[in-house]
């Protein structure tokens, strides 16, 4: 499925740019969503995504693919 409100981004793009932008945000929003957000990482690791919620509290990347290419 192709989002149309950015031309050729899949859903799957979509939603990794959502956990991103999210990921940046964490240490900046109050507690109540960090919480919101360490939720929707969870959900999204539920549902197949390939990251680790756990990350975002180290500072470390969420994807796992990612934290290897950076080592």
């Amino acid at each position: 499925m192709v989002m149309h409100d950015i031309p050729e981004m899949t859903v799957k793009e979509h939603h990794e740019l959502s956990i991103g932008v999210l990921a940046c945000c964490y240490k900046h929003v109050p507690d109540d969503l960090k919480l919101a957000i360490m939720d929707g990482f969870k959900a999204a690791k539920k549902m197949g995504m390939n990251i680790k919620p756990e990350n975002v509290l180290t500072g470390e990347p969420l994807h796992a693919e990612i934290r290897m290419l950076s080592a």
